[in-house]
């Protein structure tokens, strides 16, 4: 099941307890990713993903190229510190501005100016 999961799941991926039960599995997201990148008016150039979890959408979004920058909120700093941590194994954690907190206050307080450029994606934790 992990490696459908999570493909570099061996090479260090980190996945908190409750991350298990949400966390996109990897093809899903990459497709999610394709689709969103697909879609977006041209003049769209950032993706912020409002609840990024372990990083699963995130690392898609940022693996996909499309975006010039992919922003991530999270709210539970053990899953935001096994986001980074999975970007860097993605190679990717450079083309990521990770923020710990609310995504609503985010958005309204840090992100605003980015919002006529920005595609917002909300896949809220379940359960």
């Amino acid at each position: 099941m992990v490696p459908q999961r999570i493909r570099k799941y061996d090479e260090g991926i980190w996945v908190t307890d409750d991350a298990w039960f949400g966390v996109t599995p990897e093809p899903v997201a990459n497709k999610v990713a394709h689709h969103v990148a697909q879609n977006a008016p041209g003049s769209k150039a950032v993706l912020i993903d409002c609840f990024a979890g372990v990083g699963g959408n995130t690392i898609a979004f940022a693996l996909s190229g499309r975006w010039k920058r992919v922003y991530a909120i999270e709210k539970d700093l053990g899953a935001l510190t096994c986001a980074k941590h999975n970007a860097k194994i993605y190679g990717i954690d450079q083309c990521i501005s990770w923020y710990h907190g609310d995504c609503f206050q985010i958005l309204k307080a840090e992100l605003a100016p980015l919002g006529q450029y920005s595609v917002v994606f909300a896949s809220p934790p379940w359960g």
